[in-house]
C-alpha cells in the first residue's frame, strides 16, 4: 500500500512536469508545530502539548494555468511535532520546586503538496502579493522523543526512536494548507516570501478503540527560489 501510494504521487508529479515549462524551485521554512488534543484528558505521553521549533526544505514545482493562477507540487522533507511536559509541584525546606520530565516530540515526514496560487499581479516583471491554498498528503519516515529532566533546570537525558510500523501510529496524514506572501521577481525568476498554516485532518493514531485523537497543527513562515525554463 505504502509502496503504491507514494507510486501514484511520483506519477503525478512527474506529470505535472511533462506538460508544463513554467518553473523549479527550492524552498525553507520555519516550522512552529504543536499537536491539537482531543479525547482522553490524562494521557502522560502528549498531556499539554506546546509548541515547537522544526524546518522543512523542499524542492518546488510550479506550473503557470493563467497569467493569475498557478499550480503548485514538490517534495518537502518536514520535521513536525511538539513539546510536551509531565510536572509535580514538591516542598523541600519551605521552598517550593517543580520536578518532572519534558518531552520533545520529533517527527519526520515527505509531503507532497498540491496548492493552486493566485497571484494578484499578472505582469510577472513587477513585484505581486499572492494567496495558495490546497491539500497536503504526507508520509511519516521518523519519529524520535527527546527525554529531559527538570529539577530547576532542564537536563538532557536521552533521544528514544519510536517504532513506528507496530501498527499503533497512522503513517499517512493528509492536510490542508492555506497561506500568503509575496512574489518578487529576479532575473532567472523569482523569489518567493511566504507564510502558511497547515491544518492536519488525520489521526496521528491508527487505534479505533481509544477515544483519543492528536492531530498536526503547523505555522510555517519561510523563503523559496524558481528558477524559470
Amino acid at each position: 500500500m505504502k509502496n503504491l501510494v507514494l507510486l501514484v504521487l511520483g506519477f503525478l508529479f512527474i506529470f505535472n512536469m511533462s506538460f508544463a515549462q513554467n518553473s523549479i524551485g527550492i524552498s525553507t521554512n520555519m516550522n512552529f508545530a504543536t499537536i491539537s488534543e482531543s479525547g482522553l484528558d490524562n494521557n502522560k505521553d502528549f498531556l499539554g502539548m506546546e509548541t515547537a521549533n522544526f524546518g522543512t526544505i523542499g524542492i518546488n514545482y510550479q506550473r503557470s494555468l493563467d497569467p493569475n493562477w498557478t499550480f503548485v507540487t514538490g517534495l518537502n522533507y518536514a520535521r513536525r511535532g511538539g513539546k510536551s511536559k509531565v510536572t509535580e509541584n514538591v516542598t523541600l525546606f519551605g521552598q517550593d520546586f517543580e520536578i518532572g520530565a519534558r518531552l520533545a516530540h520529533r517527527m519526520a515526514y515527505l509531503e507532497v503538496p498540491a496548492l493552486f496560487k493566485y497571484k494578484f499581479n499578472s505582469n510577472k516583471s513587477k513585484v505581486s502579493p499572492f494567496i495558495f491554498f490546497g491539500p497536503q498528503f504526507s508520509y511519516e519516515t521518523g519519529y524520535e522523543i527527546g527525554v529531559k529532566a527538570h529539577v530547576l533546570v532542564d537536563i538532557n537525558l536521552f533521544d528514544y526512536d519510536v517504532d513506528i510500523s507496530n501498527g499503533l501510529f497512522n503513517r499517512y496524514d493528509i492536510s490542508a494548507v492555506a497561506g500568503g506572501g509575496l512574489a518578487i521577481p529576479i532575473k532567472s525568476g523569482e523569489i518567493n516570501l511566504n507564510a502558511s498554516y497547515v491544518y492536519g485532518f488525520t489521526d496521528l493514531l491508527d487505534d479505533p478503540v481509544i477515544d483519543f485523537n492528536l492531530k498536526h497543527r503547523n505555522i510555517r513562515v519561510g523563503a523559496a527560489y524558481y528558477y524559470d525554463f
